[in-house]
């Protein structure tokens, strides 16, 4: 008997595969082979530390550092959602990350990822800027159709009005988005400055494009696509 004043509500107890006798094994290894590997990994042998890997990045091609050159040109650069989580649900995070390309490596230095209701999005992004400062270039990534111009006028007027915010309409598939920021990780030009982020937005990056969520890679994406996209010789 479990004491109600002593002990926890829920007691776990791990079993495998073998502590189950009355299971028919042979058919339920058989159908556990049609499933992909991180599913057999849990429900075969229990292991919950097991993640997904998409393929597209690995943590070992990310540096991360403890300083960052002084000068360079700064962006940070917004994936947004506005749904707030509830019980049974798991909405899509608001991202916003901060980067510096310094010769041709990308720092990114700060991520802000949040779930929230619609006013609340706006007050971080705002709160956000002003922390920032006037020399960080804000982009927003715009929905396709009228709606996404209307949110990013709003936002420039209402929200970042002073900043220097623009919208960034993108195209092709998250997947081919995210090509060319794979291809400079993996070879050591994205370098990520130590913070409490990191473990999140790795693991993030190492599911891709197989996880749940992929808001920290728009947005790490769509602000390199930003920087390497300016003419030559534009900044240092």
């Amino acid at each position: 008997f479990i004491d109600p004043e002593s002990h926890e509500d829920r007691v776990f107890i791990a079993a495998l595969l073998e502590d189950n006798p009355y299971l028919d094994r042979v058919q339920y290894e058989k159908s556990l082979m049609q499933l992909d590997e991180v599913t057999r990994q849990q429900l075969r042998w229990g292991n919950w530390d097991v993640r997904p890997e998409g393929g597209k990045f690995k943590r070992e091609w990310f540096e991360i550092v403890d300083t960052v050159p002084p000068y360079g040109r700064l962006l940070r650069y917004w994936d947004t959602a506005s749904t707030a989580p509830k019980a049974g649900y798991d909405p899509d995070y608001t991202c916003g990350i901060l980067v510096k390309w310094v010769q041709g490596v990308l720092y990114i230095m700060d991520v802000q990822r949040f779930r929230a209701n619609p006013f609340t999005v706006e007050q971080r992004v705002g709160s956000t800027a002003a922390r920032d400062g006037l020399e960080v270039d804000i982009y927003m990534e715009e929905e396709p159709g009228s709606s996404g111009k209307a949110m990013i006028s709003h936002y420039s007027r209402n929200v970042v009005s002073g900043y220097p915010f623009r919208g960034h309409r993108t195209t092709g598939s998250k997947e081919i988005r995210a090509n060319p920021l794979s291809a400079a990780a993996q070879n050591g030009n994205v370098k990520l400055l130590r913070g409490g982020w990191n473990r999140d937005f790795l693991n993030e990056l190492e599911a891709f494009p197989m996880g749940s969520h992929d808001d920290q890679v728009d947005a790490a994406s769509g602000a390199f696509e930003k920087l390497t996209s300016v003419p030559k010789g534009a900044f240092f």
